[in-house]
């Protein structure tokens, strides 16, 4: 009996330490995605969100040099943004060149987040939830592009 119980709490550890290890590679890789900048498109969303966040009156498009303390490509230029402001809350739309299948990255290093797609000039879809519906703003054609609207005073 005592054997058995020796048994069961060694492949407990084993199954434990392996789970732990899968976990720090996950980890790992995750990082080296963001440090190498594979999706330099979600750190533009990123930073200007962050930027909306800490200036929340602010409306228009968010310039470059305000975005100096971000960690960005150089193809963070190619990028556009605006902020708008209306009844319904504060929306923010990002946009970028869906070059270098800059789609597919940013879905990846953001796991998939659900409000990133493509442009259609006046309209967008992602791949996960199909139409999303117009866009406030014109994006170019193909544009990777997202769209969101933050409500309330605490967002």
């Amino acid at each position: 009996m005592a054997a058995s119980m020796y048994l069961i709490m060694a492949i407990a550890i084993l199954l434990s330490g392996y789970l732990w290890e899968q976990r720090t590679r996950n980890t790992i890789v995750r990082t080296d995605t963001q440090m190498t900048g594979q999706s330099s498109y979600v750190a533009y969303k990123s930073a200007v969100q962050s930027y909306v966040f800490a200036h929340r009156s602010f409306e228009g498009s968010v310039s470059l040099s305000a975005l100096q303390g971000a960690d960005l490509a150089s193809d963070a230029a190619l990028m556009g943004n605006q902020i708008l402001h209306d009844a319904t809350g504060t929306t923010i739309v990002t946009w970028a060149p869906n070059t270098n299948n800059a789609l597919a990255q940013a879905l990846s290093s953001s796991e998939g987040n659900l409000t990133i797609g493509l442009s259609s000039g006046t309209e967008w879809a992602t791949p996960s939830a199909g139409d999303m519906g117009k866009l406030p703003v014109s994006v170019p054609a193909g544009d990777v592009v997202s769209c969101v609207t933050f409500r309330g005073d605490g967002f």
